[in-house]
């Protein structure tokens, strides 16, 4: 492959299409990343959720289009479930860590390697059955001590400027709550605190968990609205103007360690102060506040701190620095590829 020919990347989405309303942050990043690449230097052959789940098949398709790289979703069974791949498949395979539900076993954050991020060194490293140095490269959305475990790291977070720049912040406007990511009760518990302050709220789902459809069938009733905005449902190039106009902040509920928080990031683009919980991974990276939890939220909207709140600024990185950075690192992978041993002579390699 010469230098002035476009490289062949391979790409898994959720759907035969991208789902911008429903499809949550994951979709989102996936179609402004495609919108970002070049397709003079980079071609993207995309395939579904639902095809290729087996190494074979994937290796099939790979080879069909003379992939230079491959990147399947993280929760792929073929990742999830550590099956073997072929060493020409491998040798091209970049993992985008956007979920780590398969570095721990619950939602809670990681702790920390016992080898890799202890200055004591010893120990294996807890991450060995995800097989850390076994593919081409690891992305992963910014620094923390879970990803020194993978020798072929990068990071490279998201990026916000498919959005408009304009400040929304009101400091007498309603606070925006995000529900879904959190317990009901523990959503109820802040809702409650903000009434009795006679502070609006503005709520928000995350549709795609239990505690999401759980908290959208609660606030759908009447009776339960008092004192809330409802939005059931938006599409954020469009509606931005309704979510998050005139807030005067959010509190962004998560007890997941997030690997990348799309709407503490939305909060920040738009001037809006975020509060988050301490156990919520990246959504700290964004946050004004953090606090330990529900109750400790509850105290400390009591205490009246929203009001000099102030909003975090945004890093000057936009689409066209990720787009620069997947470039250049499918091109390395390619090289790297190019330059291994045969997959017959690489055969003994493969081992899982």
């Amino acid at each position: 492959m010469s230098r002035g020919q476009a490289l062949n990347l391979v790409m898994q989405r959720y759907g035969t299409d991208f789902d911008l309303r429903h499809g949550g942050g994951v979709e989102r990043a996936m179609y402004q990343l495609s919108c970002a690449l070049d397709p003079q230097e980079v071609r993207l052959h995309w395939y579904s959720q639902s095809e290729h789940l087996r190494p074979q098949e994937l290796l099939a398709f790979a080879r069909s289009v003379d992939a230079d790289a491959v990147i399947p979703l993280i929760d792929t069974p073929m990742l999830r479930l550590g099956w073997p791949v072929d060493p020409w498949l491998r040798q091209r395979l970049i993992r985008v860590w956007h979920d780590y539900s398969t570095l721990r076993r619950d939602e809670a954050s990681p702790a920390p390697c016992p080898l890799h991020a202890a200055a004591g060194r010893s120990g294996r490293c807890m991450h060995a059955p995800t097989r850390p140095d076994h593919f081409a490269a690891d992305v992963f959305f910014r620094d923390e001590p879970l990803t020194w475990c993978f020798p072929r790291r990068r990071h490279i977070p998201w990026a916000m400027d498919h959005l408009p720049r304009i400040d929304y912040r009101d400091p007498h406007g309603p606070v925006l709550l995000l529900a879904g990511k959190s317990p009901l009760s523990h959503t109820l518990q802040v809702v409650q605190a903000c009434r009795e302050l006679h502070l609006p709220v503005r709520l928000i789902f995350c549709r795609w968990t239990r505690m999401g459809q759980q908290a959208l069938a609660h606030f759908a009733q009447a009776r339960n609205q008092a004192g809330c905005e409802v939005i059931t449902d938006y599409e954020l190039l469009h509606d931005h103007p309704r979510v998050f106009g005139g807030v005067r902040a959010a509190l962004v509920l998560t007890q997941f360690h997030e690997t990348f928080n799309f709407l503490a990031a939305e909060c920040v683009h738009f001037g809006v102060p975020v509060v988050a919980y301490a156990a919520s991974g990246a959504t700290r990276v964004f946050a004004s506040a953090i606090v330990p939890g529900p109750q400790q939220l509850a105290d400390w909207l009591r205490s009246d701190s929203l009001q000099a709140l102030p909003p975090r600024k945004l890093p000057p990185w936009g689409w066209a620095d990720v787009a620069q950075a997947y470039t250049g690192l499918v091109r390395e992978v390619a090289a790297h590829a190019r330059q291994a041993p045969a997959p017959a002579e690489a055969a003994g390699l493969n081992s899982c």
